[in-house]
């Protein structure tokens, strides 16, 4: 299925309710200014609140519960309620407008404007209710998936289901959104920068609460990611902390095998040291134009830790089991990350 944001599944919904809200509001006020109603208009105005009302409760409430991540990508599961609950929602305001706009400015002489409107009012409420129920449904699943990933943010799901934080490139952000996606329907929490890092946040920062606060880094291996300096600093980070807590654990599961080649340590110093002379002299053209060298100095950081780091993280991936994700493979190894993740 494809990707969808929290953020907009719920304004495509808000929109949705708005526009026929609005419409039928305005509906309403024309027809009641035009005495459609005589002395039945406060009572019409009430159905008009029971109709829209209790559903329009459900779509804010959920909008300012979860705005804060609204990054939030839907899963398999929450994007089919939701297109069921978008398709519903649909079908209701259709159905009301319908039953409005039969006659709509014209009096009946067979019955009054209130009770032809009270005339559809069983298969409306029953409508209403399995929409209502829906609504609710989808916005549990997703607050327990946001609770989910607010336990592992913050360490509360170490005692229990074991938080996950993905470590990867963004070249291979297809295949982290894939293992991201079969982890969840595991039932495994999962930390992942496009989702959890909120605007604006330091990287640093985020990259040091994600290793801390989750009992496994999992880290897709593949030569771009073991040239970042990002996923480089991830991984130092996690080596470290598992010296101090037996809670830590580092998965490695590769997308190319050339780290096992006896040159690949080799090759990536000297593209290191091919990036360092690079920020160096950018850093002497900075000194000589008297400029601040800061957003150069982070950098270089980054570069220099990965390359006095790169020959024990080699050593490490050489000497433990890596799991291979090449395409099919995927499938078929996956049950080998579930077991590492939460054994038996």
């Amino acid at each position: 299925m494809k990707r969808i944001l929290l953020a907009a599944a719920i304004s495509k919904l808000m929109r949705l309710w708005l526009i026929f809200s609005v419409f039928i509001l305005l509906l309403f006020l024309v027809q009641t200014i035009g005495g459609k109603y005589g002395d039945d208009s406060n009572k019409v105005w009430l159905w008009y609140v029971i109709q829209f009302l209790p559903c329009n409760l459900l779509i804010l409430v959920g909008y300012f519960r979860h705005r804060r991540l609204a990054l939030l990508t839907l899963s398999d599961t929450t994007l089919l309620l939701y297109r069921i609950v978008f398709w519903l929602s649909l079908l209701y305001l259709v159905a009301i407008t319908l039953v409005i706009l039969v006659q709509p400015f014209g009096n009946t002489i067979e019955t009054t404007e209130l009770k032809r409107l009270q005339s559809g009012d069983a298969g409306l409420y029953t409508f209403q209710g399995i929409l209502i129920v829906t609504l609710i449904i989808l916005v549990y699943t997703t607050e327990k998936r946001l609770s989910a990933i607010r336990a592992a943010e913050t360490g509360d799901g170490l005692a229990g289901e074991p938080g996950v934080f993905i470590s990867y490139n963004h070249a291979d952000k297809e295949v982290a959104y894939k293992l991201k996606s079969m982890l969840e329907k595991e039932s495994i929490p999962v930390v992942i920068d496009y989702e959890a890092m909120r605007a604006g946040e330091d990287i640093k920062t985020f990259i040091e609460k994600s290793v801390l606060n989750n009992r496994t880094t999992l880290s897709i291996v593949s030569t771009k990611s073991l040239l970042s300096g990002w996923v480089g600093m991830e991984t130092v980070n996690t080596f470290f902390l598992q010296k101090f807590s037996k809670n830590k654990q580092f998965i490695s599961c590769y997308l190319d095998d050339s780290f096992f080649d006896i040159r690949f340590t080799a090759n990536a110093i000297e593209s290191f040291n091919g990036q360092l002379n690079e920020v160096n002299e950018q850093i002497e053209k900075h000194n000589q134009l008297g400029i601040d060298t800061r957003d150069l100095n982070d950098q270089k950081s980054r570069l220099l830790s990965l390359r006095n780091n790169l020959d024990g993280i080699i050593e490490r991936l050489r000497n433990s089991l890596c799991i291979d994700i090449r395409d099919e493979k995927l499938e078929t190894n996956f049950p080998k990350i579930i077991h590492s993740i939460k054994p038996d």
